[in-house]
């Protein structure tokens, strides 16, 4: 189970506010939280509601090094790229991986999805991030131990 699942109008207000102030005082705290779990992918949603879903989640994984660096496990691929946070900002880019991945893959469709990541929100254990169309959500469960 996700657990309770931020209110639309907060990543709304995410998007929106993502060049400015932190929303709250917890934004150190969400930052950190982001920074020290691997994330495991639950679902992906699409505007239009379908929720794409990953057979084995443990094998669609996110983790954010502080240093700006993003270590990915896509199905049997592992790759590493770039990230960016500014306020509730999240942006990859540079994702490169060790082999190629599988066209028409979920892998290919999940990594497509981090590149289209625009904003997030976390609450304990669960991150979600928004997404440019063809994708709306991601939705991430942390996971412990790191699982790679």
């Amino acid at each position: 189970m996700l657990g309770p699942e931020p209110p639309r109008d907060v990543l709304h207000q995410a998007a929106v506010r993502s060049d400015r102030r932190p929303m709250h005082g917890s934004f150190m705290a969400r930052q950190a939280a982001l920074l020290v779990n691997t994330w495991e992918l639950a679902l992906i949603e699409r505007p239009d509601g379908q929720a794409l879903t990953p057979d084995k989640p443990a094998r669609y994984t996110l983790r954010l090094v502080e240093d700006g660096v993003v270590a990915i496990r896509a199905g049997d691929a592992r790759g590493v790229g770039a990230f960016t946070l500014a306020g509730q900002s999240l942006t990859f880019d540079r994702i490169v991986f060790t082999e190629g991945l599988p066209s028409e893959s979920f892998a290919q469709t999940f990594v497509e999805a981090l590149r289209a990541a625009r904003t997030y929100v976390t609450r304990t254990g669960h991150l979600w991030v928004s997404a440019h169309p063809p994708f709306r959500i991601l939705k991430f469960t942390a996971i412990q131990p790191h699982r790679w």
